[in-house]
């Protein structure tokens, strides 16, 4: 089983007073965000999920949540074993933001890790 993870933050600065300030986001908010960073995809909301169960969903699942300074996505499309080919339109999400990407699969030792500040970051990893 092992530990996983597949998260992508876009913040305001440190992530993480934006995490211990959360509170519900707004689910017609957050439908629209994740839009703009799957696109061409087909949404269909599923319902609400906690960030201790969701830092891993299944395959073509997404689960986000927009809170003040940042907004936070679980999704395992999102996260990459090269951090250096996050798509344009990711980077641009961040503009003038840090972006923080995290993936982990203890089973087979795999980690990514990367930052982006202000859509300056890995060049090559």
């Amino acid at each position: 089983m092992g530990a996983k993870t597949a998260v992508l933050a876009f913040s305001d600065g440190d992530l993480r007073p934006a995490l211990l300030g959360a509170t519900r986001a707004d689910p017609a908010e957050v439908e629209e965000f994740v839009r703009e960073v799957n696109p061409g995809y087909d949404l269909t909301p599923i319902g609400d999920g906690s960030l201790f169960d969701s830092v891993y969903p299944p395959d073509d699942i997404t689960y986000a949540t927009l809170l003040a300074g940042a907004e936070l996505l679980c999704d395992r499309r999102l996260v990459l074993d090269r951090p250096s080919e996050l798509p344009d339109h990711l980077r641009k999400a961040g503009a003038g933001r840090r972006i923080v990407m995290h993936g982990m699969h203890s089973v087979v030792d795999w980690l990514c890790f990367a930052v982006w500040e202000d859509g300056t970051g890995p060049d090559a990893l």
